[in-house]
């Protein structure tokens, strides 16, 4: 689906849901506030702090600079922290009646399903599986709108949905130059 050129980029508000729950469990109540107190700037604060709404959408702008402000945060941790965000937003999005899929499909055929997903968080962009085996798989994020920081959390993401399919011995990497509108991402699984 096209985007007219005058729409600004959004994402839906279960996004920054996981991202707040994520930092109420990472950090404690009292180290969330403190964090955005401290690290944050006005409008992400503003917007972090808010009662958002699941199907509100809001500013792409504002997830990056979010994720942004939070991975300074994280120093030589950046990759870990990014992708354990991802990972916990996975299993919070896609957890209970989602999990019954997860175990009727195939691995394979999660992923597959991976880019039907992308379009219930992201209204550009598009993400696709480009090459599948019976224990790998590369697939593509196109968006010129996505950063490296949300890549990490991508990769975080998707190997949180090979968990839930049963796989093992997952290895999700990713490579996402910056300014490229192209993330890639290689798992390999048993």
């Amino acid at each position: 689906m096209a985007q007219p050129a005058t729409m600004q980029p959004v994402v839906k508000g279960v996004t920054f849901k996981g991202y707040q729950d994520f930092c109420r469990e990472r950090f404690g109540e009292q180290g969330f506030h403190t964090l955005l107190a401290t690290r944050f700037t006005p409008e992400v604060r503003s917007l972090m702090e808010s009662s958002l709404l699941s199907s509100k959408e809001y500013p792409t702008e504002l997830r990056n600079r979010f994720i942004a402000e939070l991975a300074a945060t994280f120093g030589d941790q950046v990759e870990k922290e990014l992708r354990a965000l991802g990972a916990y937003c996975a299993r919070r999005d896609l957890g209970g009646i989602y999990r019954v899929f997860f175990m009727l499909f195939s691995t394979s055929r999660t992923l597959e399903t991976f880019a039907g997903l992308w379009r219930h968080y992201h209204v550009t962009g598009e993400a696709m599986v480009v090459a599948m085996s019976q224990n790998s798989a590369r697939l593509e994020v196109r968006d010129k709108h996505n950063t490296p920081f949300h890549s990490i959390m991508v990769a975080g993401y998707i190997t949180a949905i090979l968990e839930m399919t049963g796989a093992r011995s997952i290895e999700v990497t990713h490579h996402h130059p910056a300014g490229s509108p192209v993330a890639t991402f290689e798992g390999h699984w048993q």
